[in-house]
């Protein structure tokens, strides 16, 4: 198996993000992606530090970003299991 390594993408906008997998160039033979998503700060802390920032603000107060964070934290769930 080969291992193409970790890419890293500084995200310098806020928005909307998509990942494309493309296996277009070998549609012949299946691939195997594994990939997990981090937010971290420039200084390296992870977020958690977001989490504890979000947990002091009302819910009603965040409205649609903290459903949005929410939904990663449930979607991302059952990758992060399989790995512990």
């Amino acid at each position: 198996k080969k291992h193409d390594g970790h890419q890293t993408l500084k995200l310098e906008e806020t928005g909307e993000y998509r990942f494309c997998f493309d296996n277009s160039f070998s549609r012949f033979s299946q691939k195997q992606v594994y990939f997990s998503l981090r937010s971290l700060y420039e200084q390296g802390k992870s977020d958690n530090v977001t989490e504890d920032w979000m947990n002091s603000i009302s819910k009603d107060d965040l409205g649609e970003l903290q459903n949005k964070f929410d939904d990663i934290k449930v979607r991302k769930e059952p990758f992060s299991n399989r790995n512990t």
